[in-house]
């Protein structure tokens, strides 16, 4: 039987807040934007699709100039990536965590985000580049999170699959996918209540033993 974890990005194996904050910030400064976008606003848009990022980033704009203004953001932000720039923090614990789930189980990551560039930093990283199988950045497919995680957990004929992830939204993604819902209660997410948590990504291998036993 082939069973397959899913990995959701920020909020869940790293974090990207600091670092958002200040490319998104840096760029209307030195663009003239009369504009700023918190860092609450930025941690509570975590994981959204880009189109949700863009209203929320900057809701005094029509819809067409937000989306226009973010599509250049994230350009340069993908400039700084590749030319290796590393705009995230790595959570405690996740480069040994990979390691012995991947002797068990197929990896995968699946982000909100447009660029697999970004996928690509964290993997980098994190060091797991020989412990993940694949990764889906859905916004780049304008695809939603679910169709997402059944994409991939069909490419790989997986029987059963575990999403781990840190929002509703995630829950509700994985759900409608056909997944089993871990919350990484370390993340940005609050109020999510689920069968299943997670406080260290290393609980993970134990939780996810019961859940493919079950």
């Amino acid at each position: 039987m082939k069973n397959m974890i899913i990995f959701d990005l920020d909020g869940t194996l790293w974090d990207t807040a600091d670092a958002t904050y200040q490319i998104v910030n840096d760029y209307l400064k030195n663009n003239n934007y009369s504009l700023e976008v918190s860092r609450d606003v930025i941690v509570e848009n975590m994981g959204y699709e880009f189109d949700v990022c863009a209203e929320h980033y900057f809701p005094k704009l029509e819809k067409k100039d937000a989306l226009e203004l973010l599509e250049k953001i994230y350009q340069e932000e993908e400039k700084m990536l590749e030319e290796g720039l590393t705009i995230g923090k790595v959570f405690p614990n996740v480069e040994e965590t990979f390691e012995k789930l991947s002797k068990k189980y197929i990896l995968c990551i699946v982000s909100n985000c447009s660029s697999k560039s970004y996928i690509k930093s964290f993997i980098k990283t994190a060091h797991v580049e020989e412990y993940v199988t694949d990764y889906v950045a859905a916004s780049n497919f304008f695809i939603s999170k679910a169709e997402a995680i059944r994409k991939i957990k069909n490419k790989y004929q997986a029987e059963k699959v575990i999403y781990v992830g840190d929002t509703l939204k995630d829950q509700i993604s994985a759900v409608d996918a056909g997944g089993v819902f871990v919350c990484a209660k370390y993340g940005f997410g609050e109020d999510v209540v689920t069968k299943y948590s997670i406080e260290d990504i290393r609980e993970i291998s134990s939780v996810a033993s019961y859940i493919f036993e079950e």
